[in-house]
């Protein structure tokens, strides 16, 4: 299990009741207020020496327009980019656990801690979003196998518009679901297949089919900023930029379940990548910062890979300013 259930932001004003952890899904208490099941009598936003600390903040003076360059805008000689639009006051972060382990935590901090920072954000003039990934995915998306890539896609948002806080990782006890990936690169592909039994062989070509209309980026040798390195990506200078794509579960007969097909195909990939790519599977490599090659995505879970993208392969000055584990 792991980071793989609903998406959603929690956007400014937002509040959320306590949930009960006994399950990835979220059960809502209205018994009990989630900052009393940790010995509180109100909730934070409302607490006595919250309030004296926000009073005790200077107040943020918000930039006088330029008239002049307001004119020059409506008369079209201001095009530039940089004088049209203002930098963003956002601060978004992704909550990074896995869930049923950490479902009382994670409502503590929905349900009384992000009040909170909202009202702290409002006194800076931020705006501070946290984005839950438990709520939103849509049924189409998990059928499709996006799941994950929605997580990633989250995290990459953050990591780019956030002038805060970015990441934020609970530890707990699980380590979290390990779905194999979506797409593979076509080289990496076929390699794999090689190191497989007939009858596994036969059931990855039937689920993956080749994207031959993709064609190589502009930017083949450029780093995608904020999706990660590119070889972990899959799009690393040299490859033909072309992937297998697993088909949507609608492919399924009917009576067909899907997840004993799923294990199967899990099994069987991550059996070829050990065998193909011995030290990036191990757990020496796992543990390899310098490690980003993507047979790894073969083995790690979801909440690793959250990890890796959000804390291991950001800056030094990121890690230490804009994340909190």
């Amino acid at each position: 299990e792991g980071s793989h259930g609903h998406t959603g932001t929690v956007p400014p004003g937002g509040q959320a009741s306590a949930a009960a952890a006994t399950s990835g899904d979220v059960v809502f208490n209205t018994s009990t207020p989630i900052w009393e099941t940790v010995g509180h009598t109100a909730p934070r936003a409302d607490r006595e020496d919250w309030k004296k600390f926000l009073a005790a903040l200077p107040s943020v003076e918000e930039r006088e327009r330029d008239g002049a360059m307001d004119a020059r805008i409506l008369r079209g000689w201001e095009v530039l980019e940089a004088n049209l639009q203002l930098p963003k006051r956002v601060v978004r972060f992704l909550v990074s656990s896995t869930f049923t382990d950490t479902n009382e935590e994670r409502n503590l901090f929905l349900g009384d801690v992000m009040p909170a920072l909202q009202l702290l954000g409002r006194k800076l003039k931020l705006e501070v979003f946290m984005a839950e990934m438990r709520w939103g995915i849509r049924k189409e998306a998990g059928d499709q196998h996006l799941t994950a890539e929605i997580c990633m896609r989250e995290l990459a948002r953050c990591l780019r518009e956030s002038v805060g806080i970015s990441y934020v990782f609970i530890a707990a006890q699980k380590y979290g679901f390990r779905p194999f990936p979506r797409l593979i690169p076509e080289k990496l592909f076929t390699e794999l297949l090689e190191k497989m039994a007939d009858k596994d062989r036969t059931l990855l070509e039937e689920w993956f089919k080749l994207d031959e209309n993709a064609l190589p980026g502009d930017d083949a040798g450029e780093e995608k900023k904020w999706e990660g390195p590119r070889e972990f990506y899959g799009t690393a200078p040299g490859a033909s930029g072309r992937f297998y794509v697993l088909q949507s579960q609608s492919k399924l007969k009917e009576g067909e379940d899907w997840w004993p097909l799923f294990e199967r195909m899990q099994v069987s990939l991550r059996g070829a990548a050990l065998t193909c790519f011995p030290y990036e599977t191990s757990e020496e490599g796992l543990r390899d910062p310098a490690n980003k090659h993507f047979a790894q995505r073969f083995v790690i879970s979801v909440t690793e890979e959250e990890f890796k993208r959000g804390l291991l392969w950001v800056s030094p000055q990121r890690q230490k300013e804009q994340t909190l584990v």
